[in-house]
């Protein structure tokens, strides 16, 4: 009599005959998707958010990053002329305010 042996092929499959290494990858093209989907809807956010916004107020907060740029612009100078940033009122009221509502706001953060 002639013997047959089968070879049992599914030693590696789970219970829905997928390999690990196939498991694997499947999770990892799932993750790439769900970050795919998680980058757009955050773009799709900022488009509706910004849409949202009246034209005057994103003027606004345009003009409000101008000034604080153009502050701290002044700030760097002070700090190169002077090695501190200790603004005396009598040098420039506008940055001496500038820098202390930073502080403050710096301070506030801080504490919570």
């Amino acid at each position: 009599t002639t013997e047959v042996v089968v070879e049992d092929d599914n030693e590696d499959k789970n219970d829905i005959g997928v390999t690990e290494e196939q498991m694997e990858l499947d999770i990892e093209a799932a993750a790439a998707v769900a970050a795919d989907n998680i980058e757009a809807i955050a773009e799709q956010v900022d488009i509706v958010a910004a849409a949202a916004l009246p034209k005057k107020e994103t003027e606004f907060r345009q003009s409000q990053c101008e000034r604080w740029n153009d502050r701290y612009a002044e700030l760097v100078e002070f700090h190169a002329n002077f090695h501190h940033c200790d603004v005396p009122e009598k040098h420039n009221k506008q940055l001496l305010s500038w820098v202390r509502r930073q502080r403050r706001q710096y301070k506030q953060k801080q504490e919570g």
